[in-house]
This record gives structure tokens, sequence and C-alpha cells, in this order.
């Protein structure tokens, strides 16, 4: 896969050439399919930008993306991951169980190998008290 590239010479996804042309698949897209993946999981409350303030914000469906940092050389793609879980869930359950469920969805939507998935825990739901 070659990369398409920005004027800075940031990558914007891959491209994968085929007999009849080309196909690109962009960072965008794949952390779209990984936040999707991910927020699917048992105990994955939703996903969150990064740490401001203290406070993890939780983001809506279509912002998913935004919780996801994505890394492609050549075919290989590193993903980073954060995520907000549910209080009283196992942690490292969690993790594995997102892991597992990103580099399953990226790797059979996009072609790519999933080198990692970093999985960042940045906050815990509580229950609502009563």
């Amino acid at each position: 896969m070659d990369h398409v590239l920005t004027a800075d010479g940031q990558s914007t996804g891959a491209v994968r050439k085929e007999s009849n042309g080309s196909v690109t698949v962009t960072d965008e897209v794949v952390a779209s399919i990984a936040g999707r993946a991910a927020a699917g999981v048992e105990g994955v409350e939703g996903l969150s930008k990064t740490l401001a303030d203290g406070v993890a914000g939780l983001l809506g469906k279509n912002e998913m993306a935004k919780g996801v940092h994505i890394s492609i050389t050549d075919k290989d793609v590193t993903i980073d991951i954060n995520v907000i879980v549910a209080y009283s869930k196992p942690l490292i359950e969690i993790a594995h169980n997102v892991q597992s469920a990103v580099k399953s969805a990226v790797e059979s939507m996009t072609g790519m190998n999933v080198l990692s998935v970093n999985v960042d825990i940045q906050s815990m739901r509580l229950p609502e008290t009563a």
C-alpha cells in the first residue's frame, strides 16, 4: 500500500493498487471503524478525545473517530484508542475485548494488518445512585 500525504508529509490514508485501479482508505475511515468496534464492546461507555482539565468528555456517535489515533506504515496500522468504561467491570478484560474487536473489524473491512491496538482507559462512569 502507498500513502496519501498532506503538504507537510503527514499520512492521511493508505492506497491499495488493484489491477483495475486503486482504493484509498483514509485515516478517518479507519478511525471510524475502530471507534464503532470499540463502542460495541460490553463495558465500554464511549470514547473520549483526551483528558482535558482532568475530565474525559464522552464523544457522540458521529465523533467517535476523534477518540482514535491512527498510524499507517505500508499496509500496517497501529491504533491508539481512548475509552470510557463502566464502573465495576474488569478493566483488563474490557481492554482485551476492545483490542480484539478493533483488530478484527479493521482487518476485515480494510485488508490492513493491525500491528497493535493501544487502549487508554480515560475514565470510568459510576452507576447512578438513587
